[in-house]
């Protein structure tokens, strides 16, 4: 083992080096001896002196009587950095020594006739530097006829060292052994133990490591299974020479309770390295295994809980995502595979976007403090996600461990809170609006009775003056300056809402086909005006003359806004089913209520608004024209309201303007078609329908005859969004109905998902070619039935009764 080793080279070192100090001093005394001389010199002994310098050892040459040195080696000299010859070696060697030294030898180096003595080598520790030196003194006869000391110390200080961490090493080891809640113990090749420390007696149930020795595994309270597995162990370690590190086993102590062991065993080899046996050391784990068990079961609840949160968690260090919860990734339509590792900057749209949130997340992040911030981050399909990010550290012991952070999708949020922004500024326009509403009507009424005086006055004089009288003209010009006035008025109470209505059932395609020649020579020659009017369109309630009226003022409109260059104005018709959401978005939605609404669209490809323009624009006496009163758009506003309607409007400058109109619809068709009104509704169905037809206009009404008979229809745009409904209500579907042609998926092939899923489910097919003409192209016997538009509501009442019926 390797303490064994170092333990077996320190005794090496130890005795060679006790060796070379006795050939030493037998080499010297053969230098010093072998010259046969009565008496020595200095230059006798400068050999010496340069060998000894050569191998870091001091020599010197004092008087035994005075204890003055005279002689003394370059090593000396430089070792004290002093002068020392002349002075006494006592004082000069030691500190605070002002006698002879108590272990002075120079009795030791003469004999009872004052012949030499053997050398002497003795140890001692130098009180000037420390230093431990091994030291041969010698007695020599000078010149001058005395008997001289020559001592030859040698520096042992790394010997000292080594023989100190011997024993320090020793002894430390015992200590640890001893000391370490760890159980130590080692075997012979038998099983037989031979050692052991406190602990593992305490384990075997013994008072003490000697009452273990002796014994084997198979003597001490584990069961035989366990004494088997122990003795298995330690043979394949023996035989392979390899140590076994770190496993887990199981002891049986002698109360019969079962404790979980981290075990490492390695050979046990003597000085030559043969193996011996086994050395074994081992750690109770028992509670950290239940800390374990604990800390994984809490770790599955806080996943469990950060998985099933409502927002998304990720942990980030070094700007990396380590982690991230299902929720996130739902959310930006990742995978955890593709979030786990890439860095934060990736969903951001910029670098200084980037940098700006890591200001601010990071700025007050010490401890136990938490902030957030809002952003956007990127989206697989590149959406940009509206999200608050809020940030804690993992440890706030280390912020170097990263930050652990709650992503919370805040769209909805923001789309809210732009919601509510809206309403405010529509409640302030509706609140300017109606101040103006009032002020405009107020004005309009006295100014009718100021006019009224004006031209009643003036029509009067006209009886009263000669035909020849020049007096005649002028009063013609107040009467028709009067009756300008009025039509002024009539626009001013229009706006207020306040004229009256001459109401009736209104085909506002009959309507606007009346008006097309007389459009026709109301805009320049340059524009062209194109007609895109639903062929179907419910009736509704109103006023011909106002409603044309707004017609001609947004057509005007448009044709100012091309001005002289070329353009088209379309004017389209439509129907469309608006829920409450819809709704709010219009212009003066007042009460409006759900429901069907017929939709005008006047459309120009003139010059546009800006958004400063867009905010003003139907507010009375506004204009951006050099010439007009302003009060257009505001009179359209006002019989708009007054039919009980709304408007949106569309424009973008430099690329064109849309208005739209909505008028809440009454009756079916033509005026004299009252096929689903209140009265007709003797069959009343219940369940789910679905309607896939991609015309709004067709599809608008098609549901709201749907919901006459009573179903719940579940409406789509396409085939695509038609299987995916079905799939979602598939045991709740009583019929579909499916147009020929649609885009992504067309009627066919939605019919034959369909069937897939539910074989039974009753399917309609409605087109507008004949039943004939679609049966050469198609095959028809997919379908119960099938419809021809433009289909009336009894028609379609009665295919679903046949198809239901079956």
């Amino acid at each position: 083992m390797e303490i064994e080793e170092f333990f077996k080279k320190t005794k090496e070192e130890l005795v060679n080096e006790i060796l070379h100090w006795k050939s030493q001093a037998e080499e010297i005394k053969n230098i010093l001896t072998g010259k046969g001389k009565k008496y020595y010199t200095l230059s006798d002994l400068q050999p010496l002196f340069q060998s000894m310098s050569a191998i870091d050892t001091a020599v010197y040459v004092s008087d035994m009587d005075t204890y003055e040195i005279f002689a003394a080696n370059e090593y000396v000299r430089n070792f004290l950095k002093d002068e020392i010859i002349g002075k006494k070696c006592y004082e000069v060697l030691q500190v605070g020594q002002t006698s002879p030294c108590s272990f002075c030898t120079n009795d030791r180096l003469l004999n009872s006739k004052g012949e030499p003595n053997p050398p002497y080598v003795w140890t001692f520790q130098n009180t000037k530097t420390g230093s431990f030196f091994q030291c041969i003194d010698f007695a020599i006869p000078w010149e001058n006829g005395k008997m001289v000391r020559i001592e030859v110390a040698i520096n042992i200080d790394r010997l000292v060292n080594i023989q100190k961490d011997r024993d320090t090493q020793i002894s430390l080891t015992k200590t640890i052994i001893e000391s370490i809640p760890q159980a130590v113990f080692w075997k012979d090749r038998n099983g037989v133990f031979l050692g052991c420390n406190h602990q593992f007696a305490k384990d075997a149930n013994c008072s003490s490591p000697e009452e273990v020795i002796g014994k084997t595994d198979y003597d001490l309270p584990w069961t035989k299974e366990e004494s088997d597995s122990f003795r298995e162990i330690d043979r394949r370690i023996m035989e392979s020479g390899e140590p076994l590190l770190n496993f887990e086993e199981k002891h049986t102590r002698a109360s019969g309770e079962v404790r979980w062991l981290y075990v490492s065993k390695v050979p046990l080899r003597d000085r030559d390295g043969n193996i011996i046996g086994v050395l074994g050391t081992y750690g109770d784990i028992t509670e950290m295994k239940r800390a374990q068990e604990i800390i994984k079961y809490n770790e599955q609840l806080l996943n469990s809980i950060m998985q099933t949160t409502p927002f998304g968690v990720i942990f980030v260090r070094n700007q990396v995502i380590e982690w991230c919860n299902d929720r996130i990734c739902q959310v930006l339509g990742y995978s955890k595979e593709e979030m786990i590792g890439k860095s934060t900057r990736t969903y951001y749209e910029t670098e200084e976007e980037f940098n700006r949130v890591g200001k601010e997340l990071y700025k007050d992040l010490v401890g136990y403090n938490t902030s957030w911030v809002e952003t956007k981050w990127k989206s697989k399909n590149g959406e940009w996600i509206d999200i608050r990010i809020n940030a804690a550290l993992r440890n706030p012991q280390c912020p170097e461990d990263g930050i652990v952070a709650g992503i919370i999708d805040i769209r909805e949020q923001k789309k809210f809170e732009q919601q509510r922004e809206q309403m405010q500024e529509r409640i302030h326009q509706l609140q300017k609006i109606q101040s103006l509403e009032t002020l405009a009507g107020g004005v309009a009424h006295d100014f009718n009775n100021l006019l009224m005086a004006m031209i009643g006055s003036a029509e009067l004089a006209l009886h009263e003056v000669p035909e020849i009288s020049v007096a005649r003209g002028y009063l013609n010009s107040i009467i028709i300056a009067g009756k300008k006035g009025s039509e002024l008025a009539q626009q001013m109470l229009s706006y207020a809402g306040r004229k009256k209505l001459l109401t009736n059932r209104v085909n506002l395609n009959k309507m606007i086909g009346e008006m097309v020649q007389i459009i026709q020579s109301s805009i320049s020659k340059k524009v062209v005006l194109k007609l895109d009017l639903a062929e179907q369109i419910p009736l509704v309630e109103g006023d011909i003359t106002q409603l044309s009226q707004i017609i001609m003022n947004l057509v005007i409109n448009a044709n100012e806004a091309i001005g002289n260059k070329s353009g088209v104005i379309i004017i389209r018709t439509s129907a469309s089913l608006c829920d409450s959401k819809y709704l709010d978005t219009l212009f003066l939605p007042g009460e409006l209520k759900e429901g069907l609404y017929v939709v005008i669209e006047v459309i120009d490809t003139g010059c546009g608004m800006d958004e400063e323009t867009k905010k003003h624009i139907f507010e009375p006496f506004y204009t951006t024209k050099f010439t007009g009163r302003g009060l257009g758009l505001a009179s359209v506003l006002g019989i708009i309201k007054s039919h009980h309607g709304g408007i949106k409007l569309y424009s973008e400058k430099g690329k064109g303007t849309a208005f739209k109109i909505f008028l809440p619809a009454i009756e079916w068709m033509e005026e004299k078609d009252t096929a689903f009104t209140e009265e007709k509704k003797e069959l009343r169905y219940e369940g789910k329908f679905i309607l896939a037809e991609d015309e709004d206009t067709v599809r608008a009404i098609t549901q709201r005859m749907l919901e006459y008979l009573g179903f719940e229809v579940l409406a789509a745009v396409d085939g695509r969004e038609a299987i995916q409904l079905f799939k979602e209500h598939k045991d709740d579907i009583k019929c579909v109905l499916l147009d020929l042609t649609m885009p992504h998926v067309d009627g066919i092939e939605a019919c034959i998902e369909m069937k897939k899923i539910k074989k039974e489910i009753p399917i309609i097919l409605t087109s507008g070619y004949p039943h004939e003409q679609i049966a050469t192209k198609t095959n028809i016997e997919l379908f119960s039935n099938y419809i021809q538009k433009p289909f009336r509501f009894d028609g379609l009442k009665e295919i679903i009764q046949q198809v239901l019926s079956k």
